[in-house]
């Protein structure tokens, strides 16, 4: 494993974030500290036209965020679901319901 994907981790590990087992090369996060603990899905991908991380939430669509970092996107993620949730309870929205991970054989 390359060294930065192992700094990554640990910096997140640090942050309070547990890794789960993912889809093939695909690595997902949690956070205990998520509003309500609500366990949104936060979609990270590298915009080389805007040269940094960018952040959607399939959840919530329409809402973005990035990150000069992986680490930074994340953290804006964890700001913008914190937003969304306060957002939509002032509001009186109700919450979508959180994704559920499916693996799929190929």
């Amino acid at each position: 494993m390359p060294k930065k994907i192992r700094e990554l981790k640990g910096m997140l590990r640090k942050a309070g974030f547990v890794q789960r087992a993912g889809k093939g090369s695909h690595t997902v996060w949690s956070h205990s500290d998520l509003p309500m603990n609500h366990h949104y899905s936060m979609c990270i991908e590298w915009s080389a036209e805007d040269d940094a991380y960018v952040v959607s939430f399939p959840e919530f669509p329409g809402a973005h965020t990035h990150g000069a970092t992986q680490v930074e996107a994340v953290k804006n993620g964890q700001e913008v679901v914190a937003l969304l949730i306060e957002s939509y309870a002032q509001e009186g929205r109700p919450l979508p319901q959180p994704a559920q991970y499916r693996y799929a054989m190929a």
